[in-house]
């Protein structure tokens, strides 16, 4: 290919991907269905109270308890309560812990009086994020939010209800952000599944297209190598 031709090729294929890049559309963020019952809590704590229709579930292997939301997550020192569904760890809870790398991260109670804790996500900066826990009677344990996918197993659950509340957890002071929290729970844990699969897919779409890549690195490479016959020739 003649220099002049692959200069000209070069600068077509570079201002393509450049344009490509500049009218795609801007990224929305998606949040998880609603479902269940819906609570909103602005910096104030809701107290939901005794909820054993929520964790009964949970005793057959194919029941389930689901519980996603949006919280506009705040990095700080100090430790920060989302939500829990019964106090003294003996429930469901989620937490953000400063010492742990700004750790966001699931507890639930197992049979042996023992707490699992589960990694979510670390938060990095003052930034709203999605979440979604669904936990089967089985032991299964599925995490999803913003593009992540995470799968737990944690045998002998011993989830107790009888004290939901969000915007506070394990005795850790009012959270002051913004939370909005779905929860239900059910006999087929499938419907919970098609949830989640549904904002997973949805999250997907949702992302801005990478095709302004091919001809913007290709005109870039073209520039970079030369010709590759001259090459040859020498």
């Amino acid at each position: 290919m003649k220099p002049k031709i692959r200069h000209v090729l070069s600068f077509f294929l570079i201002a393509t991907g450049l344009i490509m890049w500049s009218i795609r559309p801007a990224f929305v963020r998606v949040s998880i269905p609603a479902h269940g019952e819906t609570f909103l809590s602005d910096g104030k704590q809701i107290n939901i109270g005794e909820r054993p229709d929520l964790c009964i579930h949970l005793l057959d292997q194919s029941g389930y308890l689901l519980v996603s939301g949006q919280i506009d997550g705040r990095v700080s020192t100090k430790p920060q309560g989302f939500f829990q569904t019964s106090d003294l760890e003996s429930g469901l809870f989620f937490e953000y812990d400063p010492g742990e790398d700004s750790l966001l991260r699931f507890g639930i109670h197992q049979q042996d009086g023992s707490t699992t804790r589960l990694k979510f996500d670390n938060l990095r900066r003052d930034d709203v994020f999605n979440f979604g826990i669904l936990i089967q009677g089985n032991g299964t344990i599925r995490m999803v939010g913003d593009g992540k996918s995470l799968f737990y197993d944690v045998p002998q659950l011993d989830i107790s209800c009888v004290n939901f509340q969000i915007g506070v957890a394990n005795g850790i002071e009012v959270f002051d952000g913004q939370i909005s929290l779905s929860v239900s729970a059910g006999k087929d844990s499938s419907v919970a599944e098609n949830i989640l699969n549904s904002y997973s897919t949805t999250y997907r779409n949702s992302l801005p297209s990478t095709m302004y890549k091919w001809p913007l690195y290709l005109g870039i490479l073209l520039i970079a190598i030369g010709n590759p016959r001259t090459w040859r020739k020498r």
